[in-house]
């Protein structure tokens, strides 16, 4: 964990004021970053898509956060899908997630691995009018290529749906900082400008 624990509580809070800003009868799906290869093998170090991490406070990637809201807030769902746990890899990749650690996180109570997703995901989406994907609504050129494969292929399996981008809404919430961000925030800061003294007396 490459940052100090924000606390459950934060990110379920953001969750919530996410939901609350959704229309009525409507899923958001949200979805972790990919690693990125450097050269063969070797992968740059990872860098968690900033939404996911801001609803789930998770930093390995194969994870995917469904949020449904029905007529009002509080007839909504929260849900985490993360991989499976695979010794084989544990000594390439390092440990994954346990659906228990992953709730401790990020305070979801409704964990599954990923191969349980189509068969949660389906029954959801058939009683919702619509979907948001994690998109810019002025330029939605700017799609990374595994999100635009993710959004057509879920506009050919329910092409009566509309889809929004929840963009606009995330980024309307992290414009107010709640009081732990603001003290974070003022940490990073304190270190930063530590590190330029030390720098500065050193020239």
């Amino acid at each position: 964990m490459r940052y100090l624990s924000l606390g459950r509580e934060l990110f379920a809070k953001n969750r919530r004021r996410f939901i609350e800003k959704m229309e009525g009868n409507q899923i958001a799906l949200f979805f972790s970053a990919n690693p990125k290869v450097r050269s063969g093998d070797t992968y740059y170090p990872y860098r968690q898509d900033a939404s996911f991490f801001y609803f789930t406070g998770l930093e390995e990637p194969g994870g995917i956060l469904l949020l449904k809201k029905g007529e009002t807030p509080e007839n909504s769902e929260q849900i985490l899908f993360i991989r499976s746990s695979d010794p084989r890899l544990k000594a390439w990749e390092g440990a994954r997630y346990s659906k228990e650690e992953a709730t401790a996180i990020s305070g979801l109570s409704r964990v599954h691995t990923l191969k349980d997703f189509k068969r949660v995901l389906h029954p959801l989406v058939i009683q919702s009018k619509g979907i948001y994907f994690d998109y810019p609504d002025s330029k939605p050129g700017l799609v990374s290529f595994s999100l635009r494969q993710k959004m057509d292929k879920m506009r050919l399996d329910y092409p009566t749906h509309d889809f929004h981008p929840s963009r606009p809404i995330v980024r309307e919430l992290r414009m107010v900082k709640s009081t732990k961000e603001v003290q974070q925030i003022q940490k990073a800061n304190t270190i930063t400008e530590k590190a330029f003294r030390e720098v500065l007396e050193k020239m």
